[in-house]
């Protein structure tokens, strides 16, 4: 049994057209469930697609869903614009899709771009505080590129 099985998380999954396919999970220890596309589609060269999956979620409060792309999209030449589900969302779920290859992509109904996580939201807060009243490290104000390759 799995954890989300432990703990008795319900997802509901409305189709929204006939032609939309569930997520699903291809074995039953994956941790995301695949998203597939309703629709053959076609890609041009360094051109995106807003690709509609023609479903809705009900993510229960507290939870989140991530979408993200497979591997094999990336393999191909593809990128999928990773995605936030929010648990009030109840519109249809979409990729944005982008060929980064300079000859067209032909996507074919029921390809598996992407993957959907179900992620708990942790309770936050944020506390305002003065510059230097947050603690020392190491690393200190280095950003982007400065702990090296």
């Amino acid at each position: 049994m799995s954890n989300l099985e432990t703990i008795g998380l319900e997802v509901r999954v409305a189709p929204l057209s006939p032609h939309a396919i569930l997520p699903h999970k291809a074995h039953a220890t994956d941790a995301g469930f695949d998203l597939a596309i309703p629709t053959e589609q076609r890609l041009d060269p360094h051109a995106q697609i807003m690709i509609d999956l023609g479903f809705a979620l009900e993510i229960p409060p507290g939870w989140y869903g991530q979408v993200l792309g497979r591997s094999s999209v990336f393999q191909r030449g593809m990128s999928i614009h990773p995605g936030v589900i929010d648990a009030d969302y109840r519109g249809s779920i979409r990729l944005l899709v982008r060929n980064e290859q300079p000859v067209a992509q032909h996507l074919q109904r029921g390809e598996r771009l992407a993957q959907l996580m179900l992620l708990p939201v942790p309770e936050v807060t944020l506390t305002p505080v003065a510059p230097e009243a947050l603690s020392a490290t190491p690393r200190g104000q280095g950003g982007i590129g400065s702990t090296g390759r």
